[in-house]
């Protein structure tokens, strides 16, 4: 009989180093696994089973409980104690968030609707069970972390334990998570996973390491077992067997049910061991105590259930605490880790709940469950900046149970939400997130917090620019003309925000951006006030002249009678639209100047009553109004090119205008993306795209708010970040370095930070 040994090392943040020693017993005919020197079977019969039956009932009166439950209550529910610390306590919050049935290789049970699990492979006679355990769950760690099938991950068992008859020994290294063996006859280690060198570990995600969950500590609960199978795919555990027992299991005789059964009375050095990888579950209604575990061996696709098989809770040592473990990704440094949590979390949407002071209600950009918003915000508390914001995971974990019971029908499934976060997590996602209250950044402007949110987004030919809360004004993309406000103009292209520092001690309450010109609005204290600066060589400066300025100079002519109520800008023209008069005075006008206005304002009063205009747009072709009748007009050239300028207003058709509950649809060209579906269609003198409104990708349940733009879009979700698609042959959309096109929607970089 061969034999040898492994070692197991693991690198993880924290204290729980695991380096154990594990003598492999080889039966004949068949390779089997593990079991721990100087420990053997010491875990008592069905220590990851304890008490699972009660805590399965105690989880059933919790979920009955409905809403309005505090902590205490919660924790009195859970474990008749107040101290939600206790192991019982966690155990039944972690299973209330767990389903009665999953499987990491269903896609109707994977939050992405993925198949995680790659099919069972073949170790032959070599003693390598544990290395195809274990490979398998690098696989499934880095699938759920990838969000992608097994079809796109094969990393090689021969990493972890390659058979030769040759001398070797290989330690792991400091900073990655490494499985080797240490030689006695037929095991030779080769490379590793991780940060490690060796052929799987350029399959694996750049920038950080495998670890083993919970600090390297062995999972002792079943409902640690099942969280962390959802979380990170599988665990990888092992089974003990007498004799018989073996046997059975080699030839899988099972019960009717289909699932395998073996006792834990085993006689003294007859137990057989051997490593598999479990990758979901299934509970029995009937009884509390019973069900089976859903489990991946690697005898090939031949054995079993196509290579997998079923065990019963309990049976043949399976889970034992001594045994069982998960493998994470995670990136190398956890203050890295928190940074891409976040830039996950702002994604969604927070918005003020309504009908319960203090909470918040948040919309997750993609499916999610409970178990992982638990985990990602425990992570986030343990690297807050603010000893405030500390939160144990139990702690997060009580307040998401009892901030969502009777909120969401099932606190275990996949959704979007929205979920209810109260109490102390409201205060983490604020202090973290944007540090500050994010209840209030609409109402509250002047919160710190919410300085550098966006009050409104200019998108522009070819630059594109932010008005924040602040009152500050930011650009990016072409300057040209001098056109961001830089003071200079110049040939480069701007991908990031920039001030506009020649705007400095102008009080601004509205921007608008024209090909190579910027316009703003000067706030009510400074009168009936615009400011222009950039290319003005028809006139789009509105001073006068037909020249350009890399600093601001004032529109001649504005009226003073009536304030101003909004600033429009198009490609090469800007108008006003004045506040309505009281009823019976004299008719409001639009006044308008550039392209086919001339260098100072003209008239537009008879192209419409602008007594009537609820908003004007400045379209490429001319300006277009909305009217309070919920109709528009506009009025533009005949012919794109070369034809003459039409001022007679046009009924658009339109009878009414469909918000479709905050997202987005666009439709008409789509040469640069501007239609948000992943690809281009068409040049800019041959116009492809959708007369059929497109419900833009990516936007859905960010609860965008506010839309501009013209060949590039920015939307302004109620969060305020700003998710912004199209045109950026400038780099003037602040998100990445100069592209013809951005197809779909991506976040602009600074803002609300």
């Amino acid at each position: 009989m061969l034999s040898c040994h492994a070692v197991v090392t693991a690198h993880a943040e924290g204290p729980g180093i695991l380096q154990s020693y594990l003598p492999l017993q080889v039966p004949p005919g068949y390779a089997t696994g593990l079991k721990y020197k100087g420990k053997g079977l010491s875990s008592p019969p069905n220590a990851t089973r304890r008490g699972y039956g009660y805590i399965r009932r105690k989880r059933d009166v919790l979920a009955n409980l409905g809403a309005g439950m505090n902590t205490s209550q919660i924790a009195h529910e859970a474990c008749n104690t107040t101290d939600i610390l206790e192991r019982d306590c966690i155990d039944v919050l972690l299973l209330s968030l767990t389903p009665a049935a999953y499987s990491s290789n269903n896609t109707a049970d994977t939050p992405g609707g993925l198949a995680l699990i790659s099919p069972a492979q073949k170790q032959g006679d070599c003693a390598a069970c544990v290395g195809f355990a274990v490979t398998a769950a690098a696989e499934a760690a880095n699938n759920v972390y990838k969000q992608q099938s097994w079809q796109k991950l094969n990393l090689s068992e021969q990493d972890l334990c390659f058979c030769k008859e040759e001398q070797a020994v290989q330690w792991a290294s400091r900073d990655c998570f490494k499985f080797t063996f240490r030689n006695d006859e037929d095991c030779f280690p080769v490379s590793a996973y991780g940060a490690c060198s060796g052929p799987g570990a350029s399959q694996m995600p750049p920038g950080g390491r495998l670890s083993v969950a919970y600090n390297g500590n062995a999972l002792s609960s079943m409902a640690m077992v099942k969280e962390q199978i959802m979380l990170n795919g599988g665990v990888f555990t092992s089974m003990a067997l007498s004799g018989a027992d073996f046997v059975r299991f080699v030839d899988y005789k099972t019960a009717a049910s289909g699932v395998f059964t073996a006792a834990q009375s085993i006689p003294a050095g007859a137990d057989q061991m051997h490593a598999v990888f479990c990758y979901g579950w299934w509970d029995n209604p009937r009884s509390e105590s019973d069900g089976y575990w859903l489990c991946k061996n690697s005898w090939s696709e031949a054995w079993g259930l196509r290579g997998s098989f079923k065990i019963a809770y309990g049976s043949a040592y399976i889970m034992q605490s001594d045994y069982t473990f998960a493998l994470q990704y995670a990136w190398t440094s956890i203050t890295a880790q928190a940074t891409q949590i976040k830039q996950r979390l702002v994604q969604g949407s927070l918005m003020r709940d309504a009908g319960t002071p203090g909470c918040v209600m948040y919309t997750a950009p993609q499916r999610i469950r409970l178990v992982k918003l638990t985990a990602d915000l425990t992570t986030l508390a343990f690297t807050a900046a603010l000893p405030a914001l500390h939160m144990r995971k139990a702690e997060v974990l009580t307040e998401l149970v009892a901030s969502n019971l009777g909120h969401l029908r099932s606190l275990s499934a996949a959704s979007r939400g929205p979920f209810k976060l109260c109490g102390r997590t409201v205060q983490l996602l604020s202090g973290v997130l944007f540090s500050g209250d994010l209840n209030n950044c609409v109402e509250n402007v002047e919160a710190p917090a919410c300085q550098r949110c966006a009050r409104q987004i200019a998108a522009g030919h070819g630059h594109t620019c932010v008005l924040l809360n602040n009152g500050r004004v930011e650009c990016a993309g072409y300057n040209a003309h001098g056109e961001l406000g830089l003071g200079r103009a110049d040939k480069d292209t701007h991908s990031r925000l920039a001030p506009a520092t020649v705007l400095d001690g102008i009080n601004i309450s509205s921007v608008g951006v024209g090909d190579g010109f910027t316009c703003v609005l000067g706030a009510p204290s400074e009168g009936n006030k615009v400011y222009c600066f950039g290319f003005g060589g028809i006139g789009q400066l509105g001073n006068g002249l037909s020249t350009s300025s890399v600093v601001p100079v004032a529109v001649k002519g504005l009226r003073q009678s009536l304030p101003i109520k909004q600033l429009a800008v198009g490609i090469s023209y800007a108008c006003v639209v004045y506040d309505a008069p009281e009823p019976g005075a004299a008719r409001a006008s639009v006044q308008c100047w550039g392209e086919h206005f001339g260098t100072t304002l003209a008239q537009a009063e008879d192209l419409v009553d602008s007594a009537e205009v609820t908003a004007l747009a400045a379209s490429w072709l001319g300006p277009c109004a909305v009217l309070k009748n919920r109709t528009a007009v506009c009025w533009h050239q005949e012919v794109l090119y070369g034809g003459e300028y039409n001022p007679t207003p046009r009924d658009s058709g339109l009878t009414d205008v469909d918000s479709r509950g905050g997202e987005v649809y666009c439709w008409g060209a789509n040469n640069y993306g501007q239609l948000g579906q992943g690809y281009t269609n068409g040049t800019v003198v041959s116009y492809i795209g959708s007369s059929t409104p497109l419900r833009v990708k990516g936007l859905s349940y960010l609860n965008v708010t506010a839309l501009f733009g013209g060949d590039s879009y920015c939307a302004v979700t109620a969060a305020q970040r700003v998710f912004c698609w199209g045109d950026n042959q400038n780099g003037m959309l602040g998100i990445a370095a100069s592209t013809d096109a951005i197809t779909l929607p991506a976040a602009m970089q600074g803002l609300c930070a």
